[in-house]
């Protein structure tokens, strides 16, 4: 039985030797690590500072391309990672979320 896929939004893998920062901007600035895959509703980060699911974290995202804020869910641990989901981010967050992922899919 194949699995099905229930995301809303596309995920862009990033290409190898593209490096993608991510790290909190909150109280506890002690969580950070690389993002592999993101899109609009959150993204997958390597990092040996997994968080438990649920952690709310306010991370900054830093690419050559734009820097942005959001507020994310811990949804799923991994090994390697964390998967987060974007729960709050302001319009002018979102738009240069948006722009980057154009830019990520040319």
């Amino acid at each position: 039985m194949q699995k099905v896929d229930l995301r809303r939004h596309q995920r862009i893998l990033l290409p190898p030797g593209h490096l993608m920062r991510v790290h909190s901007n909150g109280a506890d600035g002690r969580f950070e690590g690389l993002v592999t895959v993101i899109g609009l509703g959150g993204m997958f980060i390597r990092t040996s500072k997994a968080q438990p699911a649920g952690t709310v974290l306010k991370l900054v995202l830093e690419d050559p391309a734009a820097t942005f804020e959001s507020e994310c869910t811990v949804r799923s641990v991994a090994e390697n990672g964390v998967g987060v989901e974007i729960t709050a981010i302001t319009s002018e967050n979102e738009r240069r979320l948006r722009a980057l992922l154009l830019r990520l899919k040319a």
